[in-house]
């Protein structure tokens, strides 16, 4: 991910040093980083629908969640669960 906001933000400064330089009217400056703004979004939005993130799907199975990834057994199911996502698996 960080590939691409390097890209846009690369892509950005230079749009805008155009801009700055008058090569670039501000006009098309405007939409040319507004595409790029888009690009950003889309980018991150795919690569977040795919990526498994345990830490978004741990709150989903307390008894406050939602459970759209099912719900744990018991509490401590739950407490194992927690600490296993902790760095180094907390003791």
């Amino acid at each position: 991910m960080a590939a691409v906001f390097l890209t846009t933000g690369v892509g950005a400064a230079v749009v805008a040093w155009m801009m700055f330089a008058g090569t670039l009217t501000a006009g098309v400056g405007f939409i040319i980083l507004l595409v790029l703004a888009a690009l950003a979004l889309l980018a991150e939005w795919i690569i977040n629908r795919f990526r498994d993130n345990k830490i978004e799907k741990w709150p989903q199975k307390t008894p406050f969640g939602t459970k759209e990834d099912g719900s744990f057994a018991s509490v401590s199911d739950q407490e194992a669960a927690w600490k296993a996502l902790l760095p180094g698996g907390a003791k």
